[in-house]
């Protein structure tokens, strides 16, 4: 397949006269000094790559339900307090009366989860909460909404408020996972939260940005 062909190549230019690594310039020499260069750097960058811890780890090897279940609702209360010690407000409640669920409405709802949606939940979970924290470290005015994809057959009860269309995209090297997050602001507190997003160790990238001046005061 591919190694196979790649090997050929190699071959070919081994065999080669004058041979790749002969002349003036030697480009097995050049090869290698810019693989060392590029393994320093992706060595130096992989400190704002990190993976965001799920939530919860497993004390097992497999997460049970009652696990995340009892770290859904650690987080979640966390998270509100977090925001209350900011002074930031979030979503009002619901129409049943539950208080903001940062996208996990129908999770906090239930005990019983769709099969295979466990994993994915801890993983979004962990991501949503390395989000906030930039979000209210910035000092926020207003946290409007949260969306994230669709985990599991489940998020298919839940408000279509919580979600995404777009799909995580996986590549060689990494799994894109999309989210999007409407807040309020004044300038400066927008100018921190992208600060926190490029200076944080999860890789959190922004992809795109819409903002909408504040409706002018009413003539007094």
């Amino acid at each position: 397949g591919g190694l196979d062909e790649q090997y050929a190549k190699l071959t070919r230019l081994y065999q080669q006269n004058p041979h790749p690594g002969s002349g003036e310039v030697d480009n097995i020499k050049e090869a290698q000094g810019q693989q060392q260069e590029l393994r320093a750097y992706i060595q130096k960058s992989r400190q704002y790559f990190q993976r965001c811890t799920p939530i919860p780890v497993p004390e097992s090897k497999n997460l049970t339900s009652q696990e995340f279940s009892s770290a859904l609702s650690r987080t979640v209360d966390q998270l509100q307090r977090e925001a209350t010690n900011a002074s930031i407000t979030l979503p009002a409640k619901d129409s049943k009366g539950q208080t903001y669920s940062f996208s996990f409405s129908i999770q906090r709802s239930s005990l019983a989860y769709a099969a295979g949606s466990l994993e994915p939940l801890s993983v979004q979970l962990g991501e949503i909460k390395a989000l906030c924290s930039v979000l209210f470290q910035s000092k926020i005015n207003e946290l409007v909404n949260l969306r994230r994809e669709h985990a599991s057959d489940d998020d298919q009860k839940g408000p279509q408020s919580d979600y995404l269309t777009e799909k995580s995209v996986t590549n060689e090297l990494a799994v894109l996972a999309p989210y999007e997050v409407t807040f309020k602001c004044f300038s400066s507190e927008l100018a921190a939260v992208l600060a926190g997003l490029a200076s944080s160790p999860y890789g959190l990238m922004v992809k795109s940005i819409n903002v909408e001046a504040a409706p002018a005061p009413p003539a007094v």
